[in-house]
């Protein structure tokens, strides 16, 4: 009953002298569609159906075709997002590379430090008699 309904108020009424009939009203041809303008409108017997056309995405998928807007490309977005990651991984790479060199700098400098000191303790206690480095007094250990 519904789909007689709406087939006739989608239909177009016209009246000859010889004769009476009902024909199907094409929304798509005459305009009268609510389709976007991004999509295609395909008639369907009395009725139509509306598809967003590619390139963009379909915001009321409920009723389909009616808001239809651009979509972005992914590969613009995925390729700014890649060359992103990769500059920025190569700085953190070169700050932890730096990071590194100066731990081992430090840690060398410290070594060579602690080894002449013990050196230089070693040779003071060999060569000079318990008491006496120079002009001043030390005790032994």
């Amino acid at each position: 009953e519904n789909s007689f309904l709406n087939a006739l108020k989608n239909s177009t009424l016209a009246v000859d002298l010889n004769r009476t009939y009902i024909g199907e009203a094409n929304a798509c041809l005459q305009g009268t569609d609510s389709c976007s303008a991004n999509a295609t409108c395909s008639t369907e017997g009395a009725s139509y159906t509306c598809a967003c056309l590619e390139g963009f995405t379909d915001l009321s998928p409920a009723v389909p075709g009616r808001d239809c807007y651009a979509t972005k490309p992914t590969e613009d977005v995925d390729s700014g997002w890649r060359t992103a990651v990769i500059v920025l991984g190569v700085i953190l790479g070169c700050v932890l590379l730096i990071i590194i060199i100066i731990a081992l700098f430090i840690t060398e400098r410290y070594r060579i430090k602690r080894h002449s000191t013990y050196e230089i303790q070693q040779r003071a206690e060999k060569f000079v008699p318990p008491g006496v480095i120079g002009n001043f007094y030390y005790k032994g250990m």
